[in-house]
């Protein structure tokens, strides 16, 4: 019902805006949406400056750090008090400093390039086996990546963000359906709570996306209508742990045996859960959180590191 009210209000909007005072009305709300936007990021503060067009004499390095510090101190003071959700990550002075120091020693590298700057490949594989390993549990060694020569039955990848992230599991799934299974009409199952890149993705992969609702009970996506929406098109489930928009958990287990059951692929996005819930399971034994590596079907888990890293996970039938 969703996708078809969607539609609707498409189809609605376009023909309003062939109407003459409903165009007006629309454009009207626009432009305060616009000065509203333009607003927020300072773009209308008249003693903001702003450089549009390249200098003919280029500035000393001293005055370029130093419009720069001037431009981040009136930054600073909307996050480093915290209340600022999913957008940056602080620690401490000290650690901050770190990480200045260590982007600044590798700035110049290029990660396509392993033969020359093999540190980074290294530093991509370790970080992607510690996130491994904090996603499994201890029984589980078997499906813990490893850096030597076996093979392992975990992978990972660290991309620019989240949305590059949903966007990669996506492609590798359509990839997947169209070789081993022939599906030239793809589409994945998402609920409407999902991050919106999935979305996203969708659109700009030429893939179905097929909205489920949430069980009002829980907040989980509902099992029963995605079960219900399930097709020979299907080639993935898009699960999140948790959501944004209420942070709360799907059932990643009740959807893993579905998933396995009618041979599609599994997306847990663990954004912001992948380096919490590990640690959630260990001091709140009742939340039960099992984002685990060890469940049945083909799972693709992001996860956030400082960027994010998307772990690709092959797993066995138990």
């Amino acid at each position: 019902m969703g996708d078809v009210a969607n539609v609707l209000g498409r189809v609605g909007l376009r023909i309003g805006q062939k109407i003459p005072y409903i165009r007006s009305q629309i454009e009207q709300e626009f432009s305060k949406n616009e000065q509203g936007i333009l607003k927020s990021f300072g773009k209308s503060d008249a003693a903001r400056e702003q450089i549009v067009v390249l200098p003919s004499d280029g500035m000393a390095s001293e005055m370029v750090l130093s419009k720069m510090k001037g431009i981040q101190d009136g930054e600073v003071k909307n996050w480093i008090d915290g209340g600022v959700s999913g957008a940056v990550y602080f620690g401490d002075d000290e650690h901050t400093e770190c990480l200045k120091q260590a982007a600044g020693m590798f700035s110049l590298t290029n990660p396509l390039h392993p033969d020359i700057w093999p540190s980074v490949m290294r530093f991509e594989a370790e970080v992607c086996a510690m996130a491994a390993n904090m996603l499994c549990e201890g029984d589980d060694s078997e499906f813990i990546c490893q850096l030597n020569q076996k093979p392992s039955k975990v992978c990972g990848a660290i991309t620019s963000g989240g949305t590059e992230s949903i966007l990669m599991a996506t492609k590798a799934h359509r990839q997947w359906g169209n070789r081993d299974r022939w599906i030239s009409n793809p589409e994945i199952i998402a609920c409407v709570t999902a991050h919106a890149a999935i979305d996203k993705a969708c659109d700009l992969l030429g893939i179905k996306l097929v909205h489920v609702p949430m069980d009002d009970a829980t907040g989980e996506m509902d099992l029963s209508a995605t079960a219900a929406m399930i097709s020979s098109d299907t080639i993935m489930i898009y699960s999140s742990a948790p959501n944004f928009p209420n942070g709360t958990i799907d059932n990643i287990e009740a959807l893993s045996e579905m998933a396995y059951k009618h041979k599609v692929g599994l997306h847990v996005d663990c954004c912001l859960g992948g380096f919490v819930l590990p640690f959630a399971r260990k001091v709140m034994v009742k939340v039960m959180v099992r984002v685990r590596v060890r469940v049945r079907a083909r799972v693709r888990l992001r996860v956030r590191v400082r960027a994010r890293v998307r772990l690709r996970v092959r797993v066995r039938a138990r």
